[in-house]
């Protein structure tokens, strides 16, 4: 069974955020191990148990062969503590890297928009395209086509730019047209 790796994290947070674990039957290992989630044999979830106990990370209260609770040390719960505070203070300070400044992402995608749009509709662009395939540019790269392939992307890429004006004229015609200004 592969190792669970977590398994010391997930008891050290259950034992700080929920307080001790007991059981007055003695099987507190078993229940511990059950609220964690652990997937392990029980042999394993104690030699885990022992060893964060010998390393000071939990103190377990024993009588005889029982474990009769299993609590947090204080040296853990303030560490744990003083990363969520760390955590929550690096979390709730602005995000945003000018306080007050709010984007409206709707007028900023139209914007990226429409000057894609009219890149891609202006006659400069398509004849651009056009004369760096003539000049040679994927043959020089060793990716010899055939004009018949050529012709054939050409269509299928003036389809596409049909389906989009289709598809994106009502909405770019509709913004605003300070939204395409930067």
């Amino acid at each position: 069974m592969a190792r669970d790796g977590s398994a010391r994290a997930r008891v050290r947070q259950l034992l700080v955020t929920s307080g001790p674990v007991r059981d007055p039957s003695g099987y507190t290992s078993a229940v511990l191990k059950e609220a964690v989630g652990y997937r392990g044999s029980a042999v394993a979830f104690i030699q885990l148990i022992a060893a964060m106990e010998r390393d000071g990370e939990i103190v377990r209260e024993i009588r005889g062969k029982r474990t009769y609770g299993i609590a947090a040390s204080e040296e853990t719960a303030e560490s744990f503590r003083a990363q969520s505070e760390a955590v929550e203070a690096a979390t709730s300070q602005d995000a945003s890297p000018v306080a007050g400044l709010e984007i409206d992402y709707d007028a900023l995608a139209a914007a990226i928009l429409r000057q894609l749009w009219s890149a891609a509709k202006s006659p400069e662009a398509r004849q651009g395209v056009k004369a760096g395939s003539e000049q040679g540019g994927p043959e020089q790269a060793g990716q010899v086509q055939s004009d018949p392939q050529r012709d054939e992307y050409t269509r299928r890429l003036e389809a596409a730019r049909s389906q989009l004006d289709e598809l994106l004229g009502p909405a770019l015609r509709d913004l605003p047209a300070s939204a395409s200004k930067g």
